[in-house]
């Protein structure tokens, strides 16, 4: 039996994040998620606007600032605007790419999708939001 490989679905499944899913699994994260890409300064999300999607990142490198100060530098595997839409809340940072990036792109209902559909997933994804939101609100 011949195995086709969808890059997207291959993308995916190099993320720490999404470790013991199947590949019928993986599919079906790739049909709740578009994948974009982004050249270089490209502004992804800013602080204190409405959050209509979540992002994760597949390849790049992208700067996460708050108050106008970088506070992170982030790459493949990470989540991106999930606490305003877990939260329901505005964006707590700006993001801009620093790279050409790739990403895959969740609305709200894809992403609430992903969370009911794929429970370890949503459990690593709170986790990752709770150790965030800490320090955001000391810098309130």
């Amino acid at each position: 039996m011949r195995t086709f490989h969808d890059p997207k679905i291959d993308g995916i499944a190099r993320l720490e994040l999404v470790d013991g899913l199947s590949r019928r699994q993986l599919r079906r994260l790739g049909m709740l998620a578009d994948e974009i890409e982004r050249p270089a300064g490209t502004e992804l999300a800013r602080q204190g606007a409405h959050g209509r999607e979540a992002l994760v990142v597949l390849d790049g490198m992208i700067s996460i600032e708050r108050d106008g100060h970088e506070i992170a530098v982030v790459g493949a595997g990470t989540v991106l605007g999930e606490i305003a839409l877990l939260d329901r809340a505005r964006r707590n940072a700006t993001v801009t790419t620093l790279t050409p990036v790739r990403l895959l792109v969740l609305s709200v209902r894809d992403f609430q999708a992903l969370l009911y559909e794929f429970p370890a997933m949503a459990a690593r994804i709170e986790e990752d939001a709770a150790a965030r939101r800490a320090p955001a609100r000391e810098a309130s």
